[in-house]
């Protein structure tokens, strides 16, 4: 019997505020006594201002109504039925799947994309790395030396990776040669690359080996069984017990084992089906094989089967011939019917030798059956059983669907309206009737006029209808020449009779969109990108994240343009969240080092969620013969066509803005896993094992486990801003991963020079390297020599990296001054923000400033090239008026230092082998320095197009603005050099170039 409860209505229903009539008539009637109380008494229904409340209240309930649909309708536009949810949300697929993080991640990972992988173990090395590194505790440095005493430094974040194969011939990595084998951990270790993560690596892939377990048991069978189905189904369980295979679900079978959507989608993207974490922890091969779970096993799953009389279990490897070596397990006490491993990184594996001669000597296996105490031989033939009916199959689901389905909607008709004219009591004249013609003209302007006072209304009521229709264009982080942040329509002579009666002016004319947005609502374009800013930041914080803009506002002051456009904002935050399942489940992914990494998009994860929050664009372009490609965080110097280093073109940028921040900012992240050595022969990385160590910049005494590195440009304008380095360092310390140390280090453009000529040096080597290595394990081969140097000059110059900042004062805190930007003229000195080495800010991209001693020098930059006396190979830099360069020459594989100043008149140039500098001359100096085969090293110096010679064994480019080192030159230079002291090379090059 049907319970009448059921279907009373409440008397007085709990209705949203938007659909409460009763509460919104009962506002509107309060709102307007405020209003006109004094002169309006009389708020009875028959009122026709209380009658035109009625029906606004009834038409914003209407409004309430539909804004109360389910999200999904409200997205739904006509002639479909799935809402438009192109980029307004992700699906389940993007957005909670991520970047493997733990080992069963990997496990998934490897088990998901190879299907000939039967099982896959990650482990962590807690061994030391060949070579042993040991800490000097006396000098506080690292060796090599094992002195018994020191101790030994064991580095994290390495792991191997073993690999158990499946067993049918079937599928596509099946072992029978050792090529073959390591064409499979090859495989596996390239795809483990690109799957790697920030300050991890995976230093060897092997195949487990197997310890082969024989099976000896006698059946009794009942009399109508079938011995060779019997058979048959033994093999089958026997093994699948040995050997449990993982399966692959759908995500309609894991809900129906009650697992949540997240952790349906936890993991990487599925390819051949979904796996069930659950599962996975506990898949692992056994250890220890009972027979008693052999015997209920079998009895449980076989028909025929009336009793096992006895079962017992062995076990044995093969050697390099293939002959079988048996293993004496000795059963444990108590554990009389249980078969161990003898090896802990073996698995067990059953023999399959169930087509094999029954008189084979290797053949272990061994099973008899009886009828009625009768023994009855069962021999298979071949073709009655095949090995792929043994071995279950791991083969991915047809047609999976890795991603919820589409969610169906209905398209309510938003946009529609219905005129509340048409709600009025018929005296009123405003319907969808016409006024008779016998009413006199008086009465029709009336009717005509407070169709004119209602239209206002109405418009607000049809265009927030309109606004409701287009949700999913608010929502939207698409790019559209149309990117509008109001919707309206224009209403027309069916909604609202007689309209064109009202002779507004130009009614019609409103609705094209500038004029619309900017006559009606007074809404200016920048006032649209504003509102489109706030709907973006809404979708942004819908994932618990947020976009800043504070460094690309704290620019502006250093641009030549005036603002930063609201345009160049809203795309920077589209950009971003157009690639944020990306930016969020991939942020703790490595870049590939097998890879080049040097102008293409082999970045980190986390180097490009720093670069999308800090408004950096990205360069790539497809048309690569026409723009040359860029990494989103690119090298500050770029790469000619002989390989070397220079300096960047003077470019325009968007927006016609010079100097473009997305353009000329950047970082490079170093993982200081990649710097371990791998003969003991390559240079060390610096330790500070007192943190208290004043001066040094430092880690704790492992300079390598989980350690990471931030390199960025210290010597730009935006730089010079302690706020907005502070903001920065801030950002990097939040979106790192927190198991990791960082150091960050600002540094000058003659840094950031040698440090990209010496990481771009170490990255080729490393990916060549890697291409032919698939562990760190590299003893038995002679030291790569271009390896190694190549790290040697890349650990150098990291050990030597420094902070600069700008210059600093000792003023009092009521004394800083600011510009007209607020920006502080002198910066005050501050713990840990001053250094006592300091910069100039200078940008070295700007055109030089006019000079008003000659106005025609300063319009192009000043040149200068060197080339090697050899080979003739320029390397050019760009210097702007007063400006001053450090190059670096290199010379029997030490790096030396020179200051080159560029001279302000154009008629003192280089002459007579000397260089003449601000009314100042240079004094010759005898110096000798050999090549590597005994001849003298030279170089040639081109400014402004006159070319020097620089014999070193007569060098003289040099300015020396003491009074003391004039006198000091001059004293070497009139000793003849029979009488000059002793002194090495270097001291002699450095005494010299190094000021």
């Amino acid at each position: 019997m049907l319970n009448p409860d059921n279907y009373t209505l409440p008397a007085q229903p709990d209705l949203p505020a938007s659909q409460d009539y009763a509460a919104l008539r009962a506002q509107g009637i309060a709102h307007i006594q405020r209003l006109s109380g004094q002169l309006w008494t009389d708020y009875n229904v028959h009122d026709p201002g209380v009658t035109i409340l009625e029906l606004l209240c009834y038409a914003l309930t209407d409004l309430g109504y539909r804004t109360n649909f389910d999200i999904r309708d409200l997205l739904t536009k006509p002639q479909s039925f799935t809402p438009n949810l192109g980029e307004s949300v992700f699906t389940a697929r993007e957005i909670l799947t991520f970047h493997p993080v733990t080992l069963n991640d990997y496990r998934k990972l490897l088990l998901d994309h190879f299907l000939s992988l039967r099982n896959v173990w990650l482990k962590p090395i807690q061994s030391h790395f060949t070579p042993h590194i040991f800490v000097a505790k006396n000098h506080a440095e690292l060796t090599y030396e094992d002195t018994g005493t020191n101790p030994a430094l064991t580095v994290g974040g390495f792991y191997t990776v073993q690999l158990e194969l499946q067993d049918s011939d079937s599928f596509d990595f099946r072992v029978t040669t050792a090529a073959e084998a390591d064409d499979i951990k090859s495989a596996v270790h390239r795809f483990l690359l690109n799957h790697r993560n920030l300050c991890e690596d995976f230093v060897g892939v092997d195949l487990v080996q197997y310890e082969y377990v024989g099976v000896c048991a006698d059946f009794e069978l009942d009399q109508q069984a079938d011995p060779v189905a019997i058979k048959k189904q033994i093999y089958q369980l026997i093994y699948a017990y040995i050997t449990p295979s993982l399966h692959f679900y759908t995500i309609a079978e894991l809900l129906a084992k009650g697992r949540s959507i997240e952790e349906i989608f936890q993991g990487s993207v599925a390819e051949n089906g979904f796996i069930d974490y659950a599962e996975l922890e506990a898949f692992e091969s056994r250890k220890v094989l009972y027979t008693s779970d052999l015997i209920h096993l079998l009895i449980s799953s076989i028909k025929g089967i009336r009793s096992i009389r006895k079962i017992h279990l062995s076990s044995y490897q093969l050697d390099a011939t293939g002959q079988r070596i048996d293993l004496k397990n000795p059963l444990k006490t108590g554990e009389k019917y249980c078969l161990h491993l003898t090896d802990p990184n073996r698995v067990f594996r059953l023999r399959l030798d169930l087509l094999d001669d029954p008189t084979d000597k290797n053949r272990i296996n061994k099973f008899s059956f009886f009828f009625n105490e009768l023994q009855v031989p069962i021999r298979i033939k071949p073709g009655e059983v095949t090995l792929d009916e043994i071995v279950p199959k791991r083969r991915g689901i047809t047609d999976l669907a890795n991603d919820l389905p589409a969610l169906r909607g209905k398209n309510r008709d938003l946009e529609h309206y219905y005129s509340i004219q048409n709600e009025f009591p018929k005296v009123y004249l405003l319907g969808q009737e016409s006024i008779s013609e016998q009413f006199p003209d008086a009465r029709k302007a009336q009717r005509l006029q407070l169709k004119g006072y209602l239209l206002f209304f109405e418009q607000l009521l049809a265009d927030y209808l309109s606004q409701l229709n287009n949700a999913s264009e608010l929502l939207s982080w698409s790019d559209k020449p149309d990117d509008r942040s109001y919707f309206y329509q224009a209403l027309s002579g069916e909604e609202i009779v007689d309209l064109n009666e009202l002779k507004l002016p130009d009614y019609d004319d409103l609705f094209d969109h500038n004029t619309y947005s900017e006559t009606v609502l007074g809404q200016t374009p920048i006032e649209n990108f504003n509102r489109r800013n706030r709907f973006l930041n809404h979708l942004i914080s819908r994932f618990n994240d947020s976009f800043v803009e504070f460094s690309i506002a704290q620019f502006i002051r250093y641009s030549s343009a005036h603002r930063y456009t609201p345009a160049a904002i809203v795309a920077d935050k589209k950009s971003f969240l157009r690639s944020y399942p990306k930016l969020s489940g991939e942020r703790s992914h490595a870049f590939n080092y097998e890879h080049p990494v040097w102008n293409t998009p082999n970045l980190s994860g986390f180097e490009l969620r720093i670069a999308k929050k800090l408004g950096l664009s990205n360069t790539l372009t497809a048309d690569s013969d026409a723009l040359l490609q860029h990494s989103l965080i690119h090298p500050f110097f770029q790469i000619d066509d002989t390989g070397a280093l220079v300096w960047p073109e003077p470019r325009k940028y968007r927006d016609n803005r010079d100097l473009s921040f997305d353009e000329i900012f950047g970082l490079h992240i170093i993982e200081h896993q990649l710097l371990v050595p791998r003969w003991g022969v390559e240079k060390l990385l610096d330790i500070c094992e007192e943190p208290d160590n004043f001066g040094r910049d430092c880690f704790c005494r492992d300079p390598y486990s989980f350690r990471v590195t931030a390199v960025l440009p210290g010597w730009l304008p935006i730089s010079m801003d302690m706020s907005f380095r502070k903001y920065v360092e801030n950002l990097i310390r939040e979106e790192l991963p927190a198991h990791l140390s960082l150091k960050i280090c600002w540094i000058g453009p003659d840094e950031m020079f040698e440090f990209e000529q010496n990481y771009f040096a170490f990255a080729n080597c490393l990916s060549g390297f890697a291409a032919n290595h698939t562990c760190y394990q590299v003893k038995e081969e002679a030291p790569n020599p271009d390896y190694v140097d190549s790290l040697n000059r890349f650990i150098t110059t990291i050990n030597g990296l420094n902070n600069m900042y700008p210059p600093s004062y000792l003023v009092d805190c009521d004394d800083i001054e600011l510009d007209e930007n607020n920006t502080i003229k002198k910066h005050p000195v501050i713990l840990n923000r001053t250094a006592l080495r300091e910069y100039e800010p200078r940008n070295i991209w700007q055109k030089p400033e006019p000079d008003p001693l000659n106005p025609a020098r300063s319009q192009t930059a000043r040149k200068i090239v060197w080339k090697n006396a050899d080979e003739k190979r320029p390397i050019p830099l760009d210097l702007g008026q007063d400006s001053t360069a450090k190059l670096h020459l290199t010379i029997d594989r030490e790096t030396y230092t020179v200051f080159v100043f560029p001279d302000r008149d154009e008629n003192r140039r280089i002459t007579g082998g000397r260089w003449v500098l601000n009314d100042e001359v240079s004094y010759p100096l005898n110096v000798q320095l050999p090549g590597a085969d005994g001849s003298r090293p030279a170089f040639y110096v081109e400014i402004d197009n006159t070319v020097l010679v620089i014999d070193f064994a007569n060098a003289q480019p040099l300015f020396s603005q003491s009074k003391a080192e004039q006198q000091y030159f001059e004293s070497r230079s009139t000793c003849p050099p029979t009488q000059q002291p002793e002194r090495s090379a270097q001291q002699r090059f450095e005494a010299i170039f190094t000021r």
